[in-house]
């Protein structure tokens, strides 16, 4: 079974990795990295070096994923300002979609609305 490793960036609550732990093998938000004053660029090569996609609400990841491809995948939440529990329940309600990205080797980019 692949493991599906997400990194959520700085944009979204730390709270989701408590939210969907039990639904993504490993999900850490950025802040346990020691990454939250870290550029988008140095989370990104972060997310390579350590085989983890990104979860963001930031559009400048889309810009990395058309510029570099991938790894890392790219995971952005197009939602507007929604609350914590809202952004979980949307990304449970999608969790086979996004797993099916996740086990995809062609995709880079994954947009939820």
């Amino acid at each position: 079974m692949k493991l599906f490793n997400i990194l959520i960036d700085e944009n979204l609550s730390r709270k989701l990795s408590l939210l969907l732990k039990d639904d993504f093998a490993e999900i850490e938000h950025i802040s346990s990295k020691d990454l939250l004053s870290e550029s988008d660029f140095n989370i990104w090569e972060y997310a390579k070096r350590n085989s983890f996609s990104i979860l963001t609400k930031d559009s400048d990841f889309k810009n990395l994923s058309t510029t570099y491809g991938c790894p890392p995948k790219v995971i952005r939440m197009n939602c507007g300002n929604r609350t914590t529990l809202f952004i979980s329940e949307l990304l449970k309600s999608k969790e086979k979609i996004i797993k099916e990205f996740l086990a995809d080797d062609t995709d880079c980019y994954l947009e939820i609305i």
